[in-house]
């Protein structure tokens, strides 16, 4: 633990418990940043990813038949 009793900055007298309140001030940071992070990561998990079908209608058509082969193969 710091024993020093005067700012640097200001050559004014510390307050006893400023070493005491710094762990708690950054331990209330960290419980809220993991907080919000864990709540962001509900939502994300929440999300559903809805996938539209291809249809062959949505190539150009010098590819329309190898995309409605590839569209079976992979999708029936």
């Amino acid at each position: 633990m710091m024993t020093r009793k005067l700012a640097n900055f200001a050559a004014g007298n510390l307050p006893t418990n400023a070493w005491a309140a710094l762990p708690e001030h950054f331990s209330k940071d960290l419980l809220n940043f993991k907080s919000e992070l864990s709540a962001t990561k509900k939502s994300v998990d929440a999300l559903q990813l809805e996938l539209t079908p291809f249809q062959k209608s949505s190539f150009y058509p010098d590819f329309r038949e190898r995309a409605g082969e590839r569209i079976k193969s992979c999708c029936a």
